[in-house]
């Protein structure tokens, strides 16, 4: 039996019984529905977006290879620990959730996943069931601090954040915000664009100093080639951007400020 609880985060998590009915009835048809039918549902309907709605969406689902490459590095399939607290707070539609899910220890994971879109989190209410607590939220509102073992991500590598004051957040802003979620030796493990390493802005400079003094590994991330060898991979979601993974552990009374 997988270990449960309400979740950690500072925020209402979805229950399958909130979802509006029709979004409900549409989603379980999609997880039942093996054929390759027209668009008459929403997870199918989220692998055909064009162009536009992905980029406004920020839709770049993390490539099954590259989410179980992420998984590994952290160490966590050999995690002996009976209550292990995880945060994917970018989750889409559960790419890096699915792999997590599928190691033997899983009994002991603690999951909880977030996505902005609150269609894209009813879809992953629905198929994790009580086995994930799922959130639809602005994470960077949340100010949950020291909880979580393991936070497994693919950020956003830039967004327009509308609270105020307006301005653009890039990956890195989302990684030193995670980063205070974590647990003292926590690990966090995301995929980032390649930028902060020939960026000169000074907020980059910092990053790079966080990443030195925290001992961090830095792993090619071949978004290209992991999306070859996906055959169901959107199309339109391919990406030309070279990508890291990037893996430290939390220093107890270190402020990773941006």
């Amino acid at each position: 039996m997988l270990f449960r609880s309400n979740g950690s985060l500072d925020l209402v998590p979805i229950k399958v019984d909130n979802i509006p009915f029709k979004d409900r009835e549409e989603i379980i048809q999609s997880l039942n529905d093996k054929k390759n039918k027209p668009i008459t549902n929403l997870t199918e309907r989220y692998l055909r977006m064009n162009k536009k709605e992905i980029q406004i969406r920020n839709a770049f689902f993390t490539p099954n290879d590259l989410a179980k490459h992420l998984i590994l590095i952290s160490g966590i399939p050999l995690d002996k620990n009976k209550h292990i607290k995880i945060l994917e707070p970018n989750a889409g539609l559960g790419s890096i959730v699915d792999v997590l899910l599928s190691y033997k220890n899983a009994d002991s994971f603690n999951i909880d996943a977030n996505d902005f879109a609150p269609d894209m989190a009813y879809t992953l209410k629905i198929k994790y069931g009580d086995r994930v607590n799922v959130y639809s939220s602005d994470i960077m509102k949340s100010k949950v601090k020291n909880v979580y073992d393991y936070i497994f991500c693919n950020p956003p590598f830039n967004v327009l954040n509308p609270n105020p004051p307006p301005r653009t957040l890039n990956d890195i802003d989302f990684i030193a915000h995670y980063y205070n979620m974590l647990k003292p030796k926590g690990v966090l493990c995301a995929i980032i664009s390649d930028s902060f390493k020939s960026n000169s802005n000074p907020k980059y400079k910092k990053f790079k100093e966080h990443l030195k003094y925290l001992n961090a590994m830095v792993y090619d991330a071949n978004w290209a080639e992991a999306v070859k060898e996906q055959n169901d991979y959107p199309k339109e979601m391919k990406t030309n951007i070279d990508c890291s993974i990037v893996m430290f552990v939390k220093q107890k009374d270190f402020n990773f400020d941006l």
